[in-house]
């Protein structure tokens, strides 16, 4: 586990976002996702945590978007401060969870922080939280800053700081992104995620990963999802999911990711 055994070098082979996930969330663990995406179905990180959970776990979603938000990025940032997440869809996400446990997923109800809510502020109790998953957040918002590499140091380090904050000590960050992609596309020199981590105290190993995701489900589940396939009305039509019968466990298996994600920022607290 990674409390344990915290290194520091980049492993030789890849490994899978379903592994690194699985072996750092605990059923009754209580996990915040910050920043998902306007779907589930699009980033399969919220839904991965929210099978990982028993009805004991928690997870909550931070995002100030939904539907009934119409603020514009200007009146969020004037509110919340600084820069905000903003791409994520809230009600379609909680529609998509509820139509999955329709199916007979066994998953965790996300809860909404609210549109306060943001990568800069989650707002739960200090040393509440036993995993942050931040999937292409952080990142990106850094990336969208200005060019000014003080200001990109700036609004990364406020949102460490909160990730520190409401971390439990010996708590898990998942941080995944592109370092190539931000590297020739935003001349983001991605080495200043680990050093600002390391210096709001959050100990940080990179690993490589292969973004293929896969969700256990039910045999009947599996039947179910295969029906609805071709039901043009059913919020579970996406890109990427397959139902996988095999020997073994069916499992929902996602491995056309919408955002490419390869690498990651393991950290403990």
């Amino acid at each position: 586990m990674l409390g344990e055994s915290l290194k520091e070098t980049v492993q030789q082979g890849p490994e899978t976002t379903s592994v690194i996930y699985t072996e750092n969330i605990r059923p009754t663990d209580t996990v915040v996702s910050v920043g998902p995406s306007a779907s589930i179905l699009k980033d399969a990180t919220l839904l991965l945590a929210s099978s990982l959970l028993s009805s004991e776990g928690r997870l909550y979603i931070a995002d100030p978007l939904s539907p009934q938000n119409t603020q514009t990025y200007a009146e969020l940032q004037a509110r919340i401060g600084g820069v905000v997440t903003g791409i994520g869809n809230v009600e379609r996400i909680l529609a998509e969870i509820a139509e999955l446990q329709r199916l007979g997923m066994n998953l965790q109800t996300p809860e909404w922080l609210g549109e306060t809510s943001a990568a800069q502020n989650i707002p739960l109790p200090d040393q509440s939280v036993d995993v942050v998953s931040d999937h292409n957040t952080s990142v990106f918002l850094a990336a969208r800053a200005s060019m000014d590499p003080a200001l990109r140091e700036r609004a990364l380090r406020e949102i460490y700081t909160e990730y520190d904050r409401v971390l439990k000590p010996g708590g898990r960050l998942l941080i995944q992104t592109n370092k190539q992609l931000l590297q020739q596309t935003r001349n983001f020199k991605t080495d200043i995620v680990k050093k600002i981590l390391q210096e709001v105290g959050i100990r940080v190993a990179e690993k490589r990963l292969e973004e293929m995701i896969e969700v256990p489900i039910e045999a009947q589940t599996a039947e179910q999802l295969r029906r609805v396939e071709d039901d043009n009305n059913s919020t579970v039509r996406f890109i990427g999911r397959k139902v996988i019968q095999g020997l073994g466990t069916p499992r929902l298996l996602f491995d056309q990711p919408d955002h490419w994600s390869p690498d990651l920022y393991l950290g403990v607290k």
